[in-house]
């Protein structure tokens, strides 16, 4: 049997010492003592493996430019809504749209959401905050006779594939800069999109319903024939001048508002392409379900984005009817 011995002073001093550093720290992660900010890291720490490096992008700027500045140093267990519902006040008199300030409530959310889980909080401030709504304006889409005019010059522009692949099948931004030569069969005319590309990170499409194989109208098959042939990708089917994928940062103003220009089209974003060829197909009455899949969309949103271009089919559901009653 092993006998006690003896502590010597050195040995008293460094256990208090030892004890003192775990006293501060405990006290230090005590409910009252967290701020804001400090649940604010810890919870974009906890979640920013899963996320998509364009998401983390944007969690990052609502936490460190809008949240952080007016509430991190406040404690967390003092967070009031009405704090919270003056801070988005603030935010649209700024001129911030209500779908920003609506991240930035998802993100605060999300954070005090966590902090209730982890018994650090006992309720979620942000359940008694009324955030601003969404109304939702109609889609801005090209005109045909725009649309005709980006085609024709996309034919003298060394990048053609690219602006029919958009102006035909809506694929997203990132989508079309992560399409590789193995995604695309000649010989039955389809293209897989498998991966998205943000300023060189590759991830995953932005959904499940993002991965997807879609039959190339023949317009985009033969442009990308044509680019194919003439550059002979072995990886990357756009790439710049290293052979390395188009960088988001610089698309819009080193390619696609100069080529709008060159086209004599008054300027609009990139995704007005993936607007127009959605209002194009659900404009013919094309199923809905069908056009989601070819869009890689969820069929709810893109019912509620896009409803005001569908035809109106009130007479030929009451003429069905009426067939099927006799």
């Amino acid at each position: 049997m092993k006998s006690c011995q003896p502590i010597d002073g050195s040995s008293k001093q460094e256990a208090k010492r030892k004890l003192r550093t775990l006293l501060q720290q405990a006290d230090e992660v005590k409910p009252s003592n967290i701020t804001v900010a400090t649940a604010l890291d810890d919870y974009l720490h906890s979640v920013k493996p899963n996320l998509k490096p364009r998401t983390v992008q944007r969690y990052e700027e609502a936490i460190d430019i809008h949240l952080k500045p007016s509430l991190g140093k406040c404690k967390l267990d003092k967070l009031t809504a009405l704090q919270i519902e003056g801070l988005y006040a603030r935010k649209l008199g700024e001129g911030l749209s209500a779908s920003t300030v609506r991240l930035i409530h998802a993100v605060l959310s999300s954070a005090v959401k966590r902090a209730v889980r982890l018994k650090l909080v006992q309720t979620n401030v942000c359940r008694d905050v009324q955030a601003p709504k969404i109304e939702r304006d109609e889609v801005e889409v090209f005109t045909p006779s725009e649309v005709q005019r980006i085609l024709s010059a996309a034919s003298q522009d060394r990048l053609e594939a690219l602006w029919t692949l958009a102006l035909t099948t809506g694929i997203r931004h990132g989508e079309l800069l992560g399409l590789q030569a193995q995604d695309y069969d000649a010989g039955g005319g389809t293209l897989a999109v498998r991966r998205t590309v943000y300023n060189n990170v590759v991830s995953t499409p932005k959904s499940k319903n993002g991965r997807r194989t879609i039959k190339l109208p023949t317009l985009a098959q033969t442009a990308l024939d044509a680019h194919i042939r003439a550059n002979k990708p072995a990886g990357y089917i756009f790439t710049n001048g290293a052979g390395n994928p188009l960088r988001n940062n610089t698309f819009v103003t080193r390619l696609w508002r100069p080529f709008l220009e060159r086209a004599g089209v008054q300027y609009k974003n990139f995704h007005t392409c993936r607007h127009y060829v959605a209002s194009t197909l659900l404009g013919r009455g094309l199923p809905i379900s069908a056009v989601a899949r070819f869009m890689g969309h969820d069929e709810r949103t893109l019912l509620e984005t896009y409803a005001h271009l569908m035809p109106d089919m009130m007479d030929a559901v009451a003429a069905a009817m009426d067939d099927a009653l006799g």
